[in-house]
């Protein structure tokens, strides 16, 4: 038996995606999103890594109260 068949309920076809996940599926796919999580990664600290984490978040938080 196929895979599909355990699984087929579960499919998606482009009418049932969303405009939002469909956009959010493209920025995943953009090149420099695979560089920022791959020197994300790459950083071999893991306090610093959390530190440019919280970074990243604030960074978005100001963006968002600025608006």
């Amino acid at each position: 038996m196929p895979i599909s068949y355990f699984f087929g309920e579960l499919s998606t076809t482009d009418a049932e995606v969303s405009a939002e996940d469909k956009t959010r599926s493209e920025q995943f796919e953009r090149p420099e999103t695979i560089d920022l999580v791959r020197f994300y990664y790459a950083i071999p600290d893991p306090t610093v890594r959390h530190q440019f984490l919280e970074l990243a978040k604030a960074v978005v938080q100001s963006a968002k109260q600025g608006r």
